[in-house]
């Protein structure tokens, strides 16, 4: 589970939710990326909102939805790869999430040129 915001260090991913809700991605231009070492060790409820400012700027993909995260080393990509992560999911007493994800992720991992 990827609970804080980040680009991924690979090529790229598939992500699919079958059940629950889906991954969350931001435009570049709603990241704050100054904000990515001043909040590392914070809890989610400090470092999301440092991060990306505006809630309202987050795409939340919808289950059944195949999406396709370009990681840093996609080719020809200037700069991060797409910011995203798990969704916010409340959790009970225990800290066990009260609603459960199942979804599949295919990573290309290492730098592929050619690609």
């Amino acid at each position: 589970r990827c609970s804080r915001w980040h680009q991924d260090n690979y090529v790229g991913r598939a992500i699919i939710t079958y059940a629950g809700p889906g991954t969350w991605m931001v435009d570049d231009k709603s990241v704050r990326f100054d904000q990515f070492r001043r909040t590392r060790g914070k809890p989610s409820e400090v470092s999301d909102p440092a991060i990306v400012p505006d809630y309202d700027s987050i795409h939340r993909a919808p289950t059944n939805a195949v999406s396709l995260i370009k990681g840093n080393y996609w080719p020809g990509l200037i700069g991060a790869g797409l910011t995203h992560k798990s969704p916010n999911v409340p959790v009970d007493d225990r800290g066990r999430p009260e609603e459960l994800r199942v979804l599949l992720k295919v990573d290309l991992s290492g730098r592929q040129p050619g690609l």
